[in-house]
């Protein structure tokens, strides 16, 4: 007789035990993202190309977007500055990123191949180079 309630008692426990896990919630790619990232490290086909080129990039709520890229000039050691802004859409599923640009019919996709609450890792083709751009959250 004591094995049959031992094993109803188990089976309760158990019971109970499930009935009150909680879901755990998997975080968005989006909520991932936002925030005020710069890069730390940026190569071009696997040349280190960070004193040339840096990114400075703000993903804000409603999906916009504010991007700084400093390019520096090899012959003058002029530094050039750009700016865009725009939208963005972080995709689940593919674990991208898109940055859809308000002043140009540009699009451009980064692979998030890392992210956490203080580093991300990005990818995309530009000019048929795999370039790797590693960015800090500020």
């Amino acid at each position: 007789m004591k094995h049959p309630v031992i094993r109803f008692a188990a089976f309760l426990l158990l019971v109970f035990t499930l009935a009150n896990c909680k879901k755990i919630e998997q975080i968005q790619l989006e909520d991932q993202v936002l925030g005020h990232w710069v890069s730390s490290s940026v190569q071009s086909d696997s040349v280190d190309v960070t004193g040339f080129y840096s990114f400075d990039l703000s993903l804000l709520q409603a999906q916009k977007f504010e991007l700084t890229v400093k390019t520096k000039n090899l012959l003058t050691g002029k530094t050039d500055t750009q700016t865009a802004t725009g939208t963005f859409i972080a995709d689940n599923l593919q674990q991208s990123l898109q940055l859809l640009y308000t002043d140009a019919s540009i699009n451009q996709s980064y692979d998030v191949k890392y992210v956490d609450d203080i580093r991300m890792l990005l990818e995309t083709l530009q000019d048929g180079k795999l370039t790797k751009i590693t960015l800090d959250k500020k």
